[in-house]
Formats: structure tokens, sequence, C-alpha cells
């Protein structure tokens, strides 16, 4: 998806980027009141083939500090939103990385806290993705 423009209006370029929603669940609604993120992994996948190979193009780690904990916005339930955005930088736009419409975009998400982790990847698209 577009999430904007890089630089200035008259020399900036069009930046895509992903904005992935996933839901959450934790073991208790106190537990996610108290469960921080450590680490949210987003990599982003060329895939092709039959059967399907995942070859990652990118992978963008953030190990931030959250100031809220999960469940804050949870309205005291022990799943919830997660949302998340990742531009993409146009270096990765081209056919030998992103931009290669013979082939599938896919996308994976980590997210850890602690010693705990959940991840999961999916197709995104096929087919011609930026511009």
């Amino acid at each position: 998806m577009r999430l904007g423009t890089w630089g200035s209006r008259a020399n900036g370029y069009a930046l895509y980027g992903v904005r992935l929603r996933a839901t959450l669940c934790l073991r208790s609604a106190a537990e996610a009141l108290e469960t921080y993120p450590s680490e949210i992994t987003i990599t982003h996948f060329a895939v092709r083939g039959s059967p399907r190979r995942w070859w990652p193009a990118r992978t963008a780690i953030d190990r931030a500090p959250w100031l809220v904990p999960f469940g804050e916005t949870w309205r005291g339930k022990r799943c919830g939103p997660v949302v998340l955005e990742d531009p993409i930088p146009s270096e990765h736009y081209g056919v030998e990385s992103l931009g290669n419409s013979k082939g599938c975009y896919g996308v994976g998400l980590t997210i850890r806290a602690g010693a705990r982790r959940t991840m999961r990847r999916a197709i995104v698209k096929c087919g011609p993705r930026f511009g």
C-alpha cells in the first residue's frame, strides 16, 4: 500500500509499505495488562515457484521500549489488536527484490515478549506491486 511520499513533493518518490493487523491472545486479561513486547520483527519476502519458496528480501527488527502493555487498550480482554506499519525503502522496489511481477509478495510478523514468541506469514499480493 502507498504510505505517502518520501522527500519533497517536487523531488520525492512514492513510499510503499505494509500495514499489518494481527490479533494477539495471552492467557488472561491480567497477563495482557502486564505484558510488553520485547521485540517485533517484520520480514518482507519474494515468494516464487511451486512449491513456494520464501526468499527474505528485507527484515526490520524493532526492540524499542514500549510505554504501555498490550492489554491497555483491549478493554479487559485477553485478546486484542496489534497494528504495525513498515515502510519499504525504494531500493527494494526493483525486479531483483520485491518488484518482480512473476512472483508473489509476502510478509512475516514475529512478536516476542520475554521468552515467549508468536509468528505468522502471509501472502500479501501477487503480480505488480509498486507504482
